[in-house]
């Protein structure tokens, strides 16, 4: 078995390194502290490193959880549930949550939950009604819309008869 070497960074390095990780796109806190770690800093030097990112406004839960709802919910279609399920893996606090879905605009949300609704509608025409209506919500609940969302947008049987 090879011993692998690791590159040794100094604490200058790891500042640039971080920076450059940090510029890339935003960052929370737990991603950064894993990539300290990645680094190979450990104890004291983590945590100043993990402190130099925090002051030096690098690394911002608050502007991450709002970049986040934005970007899976315009870009992937995700609802509320998943966003929330998605930022409390990362270790955000409720109340950056919150900010973050906060950016979500009512009415686009509405016209996004109708939108794969009917998509779906498309897709499962020849199926008996009660299984098209639980297609329906079926995927509206694993793209993280409420079941609210999901019994609304259903299409009930005069839709079904059209």
């Amino acid at each position: 078995m090879a011993w692998e070497t690791r590159k040794q960074f100094t604490l200058e390095d790891g500042k640039s390194a971080l920076e450059r990780y940090c510029a890339y796109q935003e960052r929370c806190q737990k991603e950064v502290e894993t990539k300290i770690a990645a680094l190979g800093f450990r104890g004291e030097a983590a945590e100043v490193l993990l402190l130099e990112a925090l002051q030096s406004d690098w690394v911002n839960d608050e502007r991450y959880a709002r970049a986040y709802a934005r970007g899976k919910f315009r870009a992937l279609g995700w609802g509320k549930g998943k966003i929330l399920y998605g930022l409390r893996s990362k270790g955000i606090s409720s109340a950056c949550i919150d900010l973050g879905l906060q950016e979500i605009d009512p009415q686009e949300y509405e016209e996004k939950a109708l939108a794969v609704a009917a998509r779906v509608w498309e897709d499962v025409r020849k199926l008996p009604v009660f299984q098209q209506k639980r297609k329906v919500e079926q995927v509206l609940y694993q793209r993280g819309f409420e079941s609210e969302w999901a019994a609304r947008t259903a299409p009930g049987k005069e839709e079904a008869n059209d």
